[in-house]
C-alpha cells in the first residue's frame, strides 16, 4: 500500500520519501526499520551483535525492500542534512520522513501545524512478525573521576523521579522513561507513547548504538552509498562483512 501511494505522489511530482544522510545516521534509521519489519527484532539484534554475516540472504532481502522505495526517494540525500529534508516536507516537495519526534519542533518552526503534519507507524513488510520499534534513550552518567559521587547519585535519583521526568520531557518534547510519568497534550508524543507501549516485538536503540562504533560507521556509510548507488550492493555487503569479521573478532 505504501509503494502504491508512492506511485501516486510521483505522478504529481512529489517525493514519497525524503531524508538527509550527510551525517549518516538518518539512513541507519531507515535500515533499522526495514530490517525490523522484514526479519524481526531478534534477527536485527543478532546482526548488530555480529552474529550474522552481512552477505546473508536475509540481509539482502532488506536491501531488496529498500530498493523498492528508492525510485520515490529524494535524490542526492547524501548532500543534505536532516534539517534540509524537513524543508522538503514543509514546502510540499516530499510526503514522508523517517525521523524522530525531536524533529517536530523544526517542522513547526517551518510553519507546519498539527493539521498539516501527521504521524504513522512504519509499514508492515513481512506479515506476522511482531511489531518492534526504535526508541533511542538518552542517558545521564556519573564520570569515573567525579569528586562528589554521593550528591551525583542523589541528582540521578532526582532526575529519574516520575514527576521530574514528566516536567523535563514536557520541556524537551520527548517521552519520559519512568513508567509512572505522564505524557503531555502534544499529539505526537501521545501517539509515540502508544506506539512504544504496544510494541510487542521489542524495542531497539539505533544502529549506531546497537552496533560497535567501527561497525556502525561502516554500516552507515554503506547505507548512504546504497541509496545513491544501489547497483553496488554486492561490493557494499562484502565490505561490511569484512568489517564484521575484523570488529567482532577483536
Amino acid at each position: 500500500d505504501f509503494i502504491a501511494n508512492c506511485e501516486k505522489f510521483k505522478e504529481v511530482g512529489v517525493d514519497c520519501l525524503t531524508t538527509g544522510t550527510k551525517a549518516l545516521w538518518p539512513a541507519a534509521g531507515i535500515f533499522d526499520y526495514l530490517n525490523l519489519r522484514t526479519n524481526g527484532y531478534d534477527f536485527h539484534m543478532q546482526l548488530t551483535n555480529g552474529e550474522i554475516p552481512w552477505t546473508d540472504d536475509r540481509v539482502r532481502k532488506v536491501f531488496a525492500e529498500w530498493a523498492r522505495v528508492l525510485p520515490y526517494t529524494t535524490p542526492n540525500v547524501a548532500a543534505i542534512d536532516w534539517q534540509d529534508a524537513v524543508s522538503n516536507i514543509v514546502q510540499g516537495k516530499a510526503a514522508n520522513y523517517v525521523m524522530g519526534n525531536f524533529a517536530v519542533a523544526t517542522f513547526r518552526d517551518g510553519g507546519m501545524t498539527d493539521e498539516t503534519l501527521g504521524f504513522m507507524d512504519f509499514p508492515e513488510i513481512t506479515p506476522g512478525i511482531p511489531r518492534a520499534e526504535e526508541a533511542p534513550t538518552d542517558t545521564i552518567h556519573i564520570p569515573a573521576g567525579a569528586k562528589n559521587v554521593e550528591d551525583a547519585k542523589k541528582f540521578l535519583a532526582y532526575v529519574a523521579r516520575a514527576d521530574v521526568q514528566t516536567a523535563m520531557n514536557e520541556t524537551l518534547g520527548q517521552l519520559p522513561i519512568n513508567v509512572n510519568s505522564t505524557v503531555g497534550d502534544d499529539p505526537f508524543l501521545k501517539q509515540g507513547f502508544e506506539v512504544l507501549s504496544t510494541a510487542e516485538g521489542g524495542i531497539a536503540q539505533f544502529f549506531d548504538r546497537d552496533a560497535p562504533a567501527q561497525m556502525a560507521k561502516a554500516g552507515m556509510e554503506g547505507f548512504q552509498e546504497f541509496m545513491a548507488y544501489p547497483d553496488r550492493l554486492d561490493a557494499i555487503l562484502e565490505r561490511l562483512e569484512s568489517v564484521r569479521q575484523r570488529v567482532y573478532k577483536n
